[in-house]
This record gives C-alpha cells, sequence and structure tokens, in this order.
C-alpha cells in the first residue's frame, strides 16, 4: 500500500521529473486547444440554433433532439464526432451514442486534428463544421417522424417508444426535461 502523502513525482530522477512536467504541460496546452476548436465549431453551428453544453451540441426539432458530439481522443489533439437523434420522451438518464453510422463520418475524421497554432485549430473547426453541413444536417432531415417511430429507426427502442408516446399525448414531462437538461437545451 502507497503511503498517505506519497508523491510518485518525488521519486523521479530530476531528468524524469522535468520530462514528466513538460508532458503535463504540453497535454494542458493540447486540451486548452482543443476546447479552442469546439468553441470555434459552436459560433459555426449557432446560425443552425445548436447550443453547446460541453463537447455535446443540440438542437430542439419537435418531439427529437438532433445532436452533435465530439469525442476528444487522450492520444492526442484530435477528434471524433458522433451524430444523434435522442427522441425527448426517452426514459434513459444518460445519452447514448446511437445514431448515424460512423462510416459516413470516415473520410472526414482524418482532418479532426489540430495543433499548436491558431491556423490548425480553425481548419480543424471548418473541417467539423463541413461534416456538419454535408453529412449530419441531411442526415437529420432524412430521419422523418415516420423513419423514427419505424424499425429502421436509429433510435433504440426507448427513445422509439418514447417517442411514439409523445406523438399520441402519452409524453412524460419528466423524461423531456431530463433530455432538455443533458443536451443543455433549454428547461
Amino acid at each position: 500500500m502507497i503511503p498517505k502523502g506519497f508523491k510518485l513525482i518525488d521519486h523521479l530522477t530530476a531528468e524524469q521529473k522535468e520530462q514528466y512536467l513538460a508532458e503535463k504541460e504540453a497535454k494542458k496546452i493540447e486540451q486548452a486547444n482543443g476546447q479552442k476548436v469546439l468553441r470555434r465549431f459552436n459560433k459555426l453551428v449557432r446560425e443552425h440554433d445548436f447550443t453547446r453544453r460541453s463537447n455535446w451540441f443540440s438542437k430542439e426539432a419537435g418531439h427529437v433532439a438532433h445532436v452533435i458530439h465530439f469525442h476528444k481522443y487522450t492520444f492526442g489533439p484530435t477528434f471524433r464526432m458522433h451524430v444523434l437523434i435522442r427522441a425527448l420522451n426517452d426514459s434513459r438518464e444518460h445519452v447514448a451514442l446511437n445514431g448515424m453510422p460512423d462510416i459516413d463520418l470516415h473520410p472526414y475524421e482524418s482532418s479532426f486534428k489540430y495543433e499548436n497554432t491558431e491556423e490548425s485549430i480553425q481548419l480543424c473547426a471548418d473541417a467539423m463544421f463541413q461534416a456538419f453541413q454535408e453529412v449530419a444536417i441531411p442526415w437529420f432531415k432524412s430521419n422523418t417522424l415516420k423513419i423514427l417511430i419505424s424499425e429502421k429507426s436509429p433510435l433504440i427502442e426507448s427513445g422509439r417508444e418514447g417517442l411514439i408516446e409523445a406523438l399520441n399525448g402519452k409524453g412524460n414531462p419528466e423524461y423531456v426535461e431530463i433530455s432538455r437538461k443533458l443536451l443543455g437545451l433549454k428547461v
């Protein structure tokens, strides 16, 4: 058992400590630049009425929410984009990453990388926005209510059932409130 107050860094050589602290500082810069990318993407998607909550970008569209989620990889300065629809009347208390097949975004993902330059950060945000416009928006539009309640729906069962209940006037206001809070939508 490691004794209380024991710090591993105190047991490194001077060279190891210097390397550790340099890597830690580089990771902080990488994370800060990742947030810059997301802020710039946020400015671009505002024109489409999407709002940001951390790395989630959402828009309420009737009984559903259109959602973009970015996963920042830990291994480097790169993102993965998820595009999904959530029924507001879904009973789940978390957002599942079900939605559009990743293969549709594969051609774009190599551009979701950034370096420690303003130009690179902007290029990454622009590439994300391009994927949003060319792939996500058409996918959202193609998923009509008729499709969302069908067997071909990208919604998992709890979402599909919740949507059907909402369309039949039997929605649960608590579920809708939970969905809005999870996604940072107006409650």
